[in-house]
């Protein structure tokens, strides 16, 4: 019998934001990330939005695979997006990065992958191993 794998990956970055993104509300932040998610072939279950004053908004969303969230930072011109998704059923790494894009295009005037950071981290069931992978090298967890 294969022993079952539990795997989760983490992508987030700091994007520049696109002029138009600097007003956006929490619906339409909402909107376009629920947009995305349907992009990707991710599934949504629910979600929860907030506008701060003066300005700034966030959506989550919580998905069948975990969640993704985004906050538009006005005053710092940036929008930061954090996408946590596992893989139980398949193998759902390709999906996090279609995400990831999708919400680069959608947010931010670059859409540079060196923008995103990715963690992947691995545990099997009944063992005190994990597997740690990034894509780039976090002064955390480098030896």
């Amino acid at each position: 019998m294969k022993e079952a794998v539990l795997t989760s990956h983490h992508l987030s970055a700091i994007l520049p934001l696109k002029p138009e993104a600097f007003s956006f509300s929490a619906e339409t932040l909402l909107t376009l990330l629920n947009q995305a998610v349907v992009g990707a072939g991710l599934a949504r279950m629910a979600d929860a939005v907030a506008d701060f004053s003066p300005q700034g908004a966030s959506a989550v969303i919580v998905l069948k695979e975990s969640h993704v969230a985004v906050h538009i930072w006005p005053e710092h011109d940036a929008a930061t997006v954090d996408i946590h998704v596992c893989d139980y059923m398949a193998d759902n790494l390709a999906k996090a990065r279609a995400l990831a894009e999708l919400l680069s295009q959608a947010l931010s005037t670059e859409h540079d992958s060196a923008l995103w950071q990715e963690l992947t981290v691995s545990k099997q069931r009944r063992e005190a191993n994990y597997v740690v992978n990034t894509r780039e090298k976090s002064p955390i967890l480098s030896p």
